[in-house]
């Protein structure tokens, strides 16, 4: 029986719509698995940039810097008087990890944690010891000269502070010390303590994390700063942009020091950030 025209175009017309259904069903299939390629690509990058990103500090207690050890640094305004109870402590901390340490160097180590248990972190113009140990706060630019105080003097040429601007770190004081073949960044704000050459620090280089302490400070309202600076430590977030000075010894930061005559992009930095303050 041949069908009526009108009943053969509707046959006709229904192998078209069955293919469009088709495809569109496989075109349906292929976004899915295109999303679900896409998906686990994203998590696999989620997880290896989580593998790869430093974990949050172990904060290291010293058991020997305790309240009564604080005041007779306080009062004698070094750590040479607590420094024969510590001293078996922070090598222990320390460890393999930062090889052969001599006495000097345990003994910087150790004014840079007291300084960092002085006062709470905040504005101050202190310089002298005496000002500074009545302050009750205290901030980076304060706190390198503690440090230099506790551990017996300004004009110790191993001690050389350092001034970051505009980086990872942001506007910061640090110490680079080295005595012997030890090489270490001290952080009196912070409580940080790497093994690192000033060379490989300011170049990028990361620090292993085994290779780095933060020590317990006084105060509580820097912690998202004292992750930031480990971060940058371990991560290798230094940069030769970032410095603003480098001092020969704590004393020239001292009488020396200003920003006007740092001729470094960290210096200049500061300075455009000076004269938009100003107006």
């Amino acid at each position: 029986m041949i069908a009526p025209p009108l009943a053969r175009h509707a046959r006709v017309c229904r192998w078209p719509r069955r293919a469009i259904s088709i495809y569109i069903r496989m075109i349906k299939k292929r976004y899915l698995a295109t999303a679900v390629v896409a998906l686990a690509v994203a998590v696999a990058a989620a997880l290896y940039a989580r593998q790869d990103e430093p974990e949050h500090f172990d904060e290291v207690v010293l058991q020997c810097l305790d309240d009564q050890a604080m005041s007779t640094v306080r009062r004698t305004g070094s750590v040479d008087g607590i420094l024969p109870a510590c001293q078996p402590e922070l090598a222990e901390v320390l460890g393999e990890d930062f090889g052969a340490v001599d006495e000097p160097t345990l003994r910087a180590v150790l004014a840079t944690v007291a300084a960092a248990n002085f006062a709470e972190y905040g504005s101050s113009s202190a310089v002298a010891y005496e000002a500074i140990e009545k302050s009750q706060h205290l901030n980076c630019g304060n706190l390198v000269f503690l440090m230099g105080y506790l551990y017996g003097g300004l004009k110790e040429k191993g001690i050389r502070p350092i001034g970051v601007d505009g980086g990872a770190v942001g506007n910061h004081a640090q110490i680079m010390y080295k005595s012997g073949n030890n090489r270490l960044l001290l952080d009196p704000t912070t409580g940080v303590v790497a093994a690192i050459t000033f060379n490989k620090l300011m170049s990028g280089q990361p620090v292993p994390e085994e290779q780095v302490r933060v020590f317990r400070v006084k105060a509580k309202t820097i912690d998202s700063f004292r992750d930031r600076v480990y971060r940058a430590v371990v991560g290798g977030g230094y940069l030769p942009s970032d410095l603003m000075y480098m001092h020969e010894s704590l004393w020239e930061l001292k009488t020396k020091g200003s920003s006007s005559v740092y001729f470094t992009p960290g210096g200049i930095t500061v300075r455009k950030k000076l004269a938009q303050a100003a107006g």
